[in-house]
């Protein structure tokens, strides 16, 4: 009990700093994205060279949020999740509650012993051994219930069981990044058939596109600074955001 009180505010307080710096950097990106719409304004009814470097280094200064925004909203979701981790098992300890699964969905009345044994279903033995966090996880421990497993099998399972008892942390870690994927039964059946199908390679035009496209945009803007000519900026622009939308194709 000690050690999830212990782990749940050690995670409480790693999640509220997450938390503070997730706004923060939310409302950064936000300016940053308001200064650079000006300044791109600005570039194109100007033209003038310093504003449209204050223009680009905006724009990469807001790529760089969105990845460090990404990053750290990735980090507070499994702080959140290991505070609900312990949370769970102090309320499970306590007796208050089981906050688990109870893998009803497994019962099965022609079953020779789960049905008698009260192994799937509320209060059940599923109900208080479950710690799964994905379909395949649960389902592999439904199986190992519903199958009678070999003397070899029963001392691996010891033997894992013992490794790992005194690895609170490193478990509650490998649960929180499996409660942060939000797997079900849908997205499981889903990846299979997508690893099943055949992938299709990119056609050579697309090849072609991807190289050409970043290739015309650095020489437009280049030809723009050397010749002071706001055609080519403008055709700069155009490449820009064909670019953009090749790479959200």
């Amino acid at each position: 009990m000690d050690k999830y009180l212990e782990l749940k505010n050690k995670h409480t307080d790693s999640f509220q700093q997450l938390n503070a710096k997730f706004k923060t950097i939310s409302l950064v990106r936000l300016i940053v994205f308001v200064l650079f719409l000006f300044l791109g304004y600005k570039s194109f009814s100007t033209g003038e060279y310093w504003i449209i470097t204050l223009a680009f280094l905006s724009f990469v200064a807001f790529v760089v949020l969105m990845r460090v925004h990404k990053k750290v909203s990735r980090k507070r979701k499994i702080a959140e999740a290991l505070v609900l981790i312990n949370e769970q098992e102090i309320s499970y300890l306590n007796g208050t509650d089981i906050p688990f699964e109870n893998g009803e969905e497994f019962i099965d009345y022609t079953h020779f012993y789960t049905y008698d044994l009260d192994v799937f279903g509320n209060h059940s033995l599923f109900h208080h051994l479950n710690r799964t966090a994905t379909f395949p996880g649960k389902q592999k421990l439904s199986s190992m219930l519903q199958h009678l497993l070999t003397h070899a099998e029963i001392s691996e399972n010891q033997v894992a069981i013992e490794e790992l008892k005194n690895k609170v942390e490193w478990r509650q870690d490998v649960l929180a990044y499996a409660n942060v994927a939000n797997d079900s039964k849908k997205d499981y059946q889903k990846l299979i058939t997508w690893s099943r199908e055949e992938t299709s390679s990119i056609s050579s035009i697309m090849r072609i596109l991807f190289f050409l496209g970043p290739a015309l945009f650095v020489l437009s803007l280049g030809i723009h600074f050397f010749r002071e000519d706001m055609l080519f900026f403008h055709i700069a622009t155009g490449f820009f955001l064909f670019n953009l939308s090749l790479a959200g194709m």
